[in-house]
């Protein structure tokens, strides 16, 4: 994405729906000068961030227009440029016309994710803060808005940092050594080079797994199956793997400790668990103690599978929940279809399996973009490439083969971990990750 910098921009920042405000945002170079040439009154200016209520000049026929500005004069703004926000009225034909106002005293319409690119640009944000931007953005539940948060505040990046700052002072000692070689000076022997080597490599090994988020650090997904005592749990968990895993009986509580089963679909690695029947009355230890294990596992779950008999009179009310679908078992025993929501499945006849695998592995797929999957996907892969090479540079200063061939292997981790952050990148990778942003962030 080539952006000019000398440029000041504009775009709409909230949705263009009814609402009692809206957002106009501008940053760039001459964005004080813009606010002056369209202010109506004289404001006394301060050179600080700061709160100001004016009267906007709009072009014709919406003519003047009494808004709020929050005006950033200086480089302390997300965007490390002057920026400012006009929080009007939430009128579209309103709001257009504060763009066009705009753009008549020389900004330009904003590019999708053009805000945050400048934001990065500037050294605001790094690379992995700014992809968690629109986690943030596209977040569709507390979890989601969590984690997204989490990055957003350095979660990944702030660790990557702190560890090429590690390697850094290594290779300068590495290198250090090189230069001077034939001077008598102590430098770090092989063996401590090693062992920071190893240290290093288990930082990284530890940040992989925080990454996994609600993943197993080898990167399978849970999908637990839930529902009252005998409703087909069981019996879904042997369809959709298309083997016996699960103890299936007429017998209510004959599932206590949950039964997993691994799958493959569309490439995703997936645990199928089977858990307890819900029951909110239990008296027995044993009961209780498979309640608190259903529980257990059904909250470390990415997605919940919510078995109803599809005979059902009703569907039992239900708490909203993360990662739920309603699963209708039994198709078979009914010949026609209610218009109520849910799949409707059969285990003993195979009715909709398929389009319930379907659909899990969509599910799956949905929830790992919303925490920042392509982030977690990029991450782990620079993470690992860093780490292969780190192992190739613990071996080698074991095995005393040389300074010069360890600070190669060296220079090449932190290339990976700078990708990561963004102190080394591509205009390719900045338009994939810029490029899925909205206009106006």
């Amino acid at each position: 994405m080539t952006v000019d910098l000398n440029d000041t921009i504009v775009a709409l920042a909230t949705p263009r729906a009814a609402a009692p405000r809206g957002i106009v945002r501008l940053s760039g170079p001459r964005v004080s000068e813009l606010v002056q040439e369209c202010v109506v009154d004289s404001v006394a200016w301060v050179r600080r961030a700061r709160r100001y209520e004016v009267t906007w000049r709009c072009p014709e026929p919406v003519g003047e227009v009494p808004l709020v500005l929050y005006f950033w004069p200086d480089a302390r703004s997300y965007t490390g440029e002057p920026a400012a926000e006009l929080h009007a009225v939430g009128c579209q034909p309103v709001l257009d016309a504060l763009i066009a106002g705009c753009l008549e005293h020389g900004a330009r319409l904003a590019r999708p994710g053009e805000f945050t690119l400048r934001a990065f640009l500037a050294g605001r944000i790094d690379l992995t803060q700014a992809e968690a931007v629109l986690s943030v953005i596209e977040a569709e539940d507390l979890d989601r808005l969590a984690a997204a948060l989490k990055q957003l505040a350095g979660g990944v990046g702030h660790p990557i940092q702190h560890l090429r700052t590690r390697l850094l002072g290594l290779l300068a000692h590495l290198e250090a050594e090189l230069d001077f070689a034939d001077e008598e000076i102590d430098f770090l022997p092989s063996s401590e080079v090693a062992r920071e080597l190893r240290s290093c490599i288990d930082q990284i090994e530890e940040l992989r797994e925080q990454l996994g988020e609600q993943q197993r650090a080898d990167g399978v997904y849970r999908v637990a199956v839930v529902g009252e005592p005998n409703v087909g749990k069981s019996s879904l968990v042997n369809a959709l793997a298309g083997r016996e895993a699960a103890l299936v009986s007429n017998r209510a509580g004959t599932t206590r400790d949950p039964v997993s089963v691994r799958v493959q679909w569309k490439g995703l690695s997936i645990e199928l668990l089977d858990t307890a029947g819900e029951e909110p009355v239990i008296a027995d230890a044993v009961g209780q103690a498979a309640q608190r294990l259903r529980e257990n596992v059904t909250r470390a779950s990415d997605l919940q599978l919510w078995c109803v008999p599809a005979d059902a009179s009703r569907v039992p009310a239900r708490r909203p929940e993360k990662g739920l679908l309603l699963v209708r078992t039994c198709a078979d025993r009914v010949a026609a279809r209610s218009s109520s929501s849910g799949w409707w499945v059969s285990s003993w006849t195979g009715e909709g399996l398929e389009t319930l695998r379907e659909q899990i592995v969509t599910r799956l797929q949905q929830r790992a973009s919303s925490l920042g999957g392509g982030l977690h996907v990029r991450c782990r892969s620079g993470l690992e490439r860093a780490a292969q090479t780190l192992r190739r540079a613990e071996r080698l200063a074991e095995e005393g083969q040389g300074q010069e061939l360890v600070a190669l292997e060296l220079r090449e981790a932190l290339a990976s971990l700078g990708e990561l952050v963004g102190e080394v990148y591509t205009e390719e990778l900045l338009d994939e990750i810029f490029g899925r942003f909205c206009i106006g962030k």
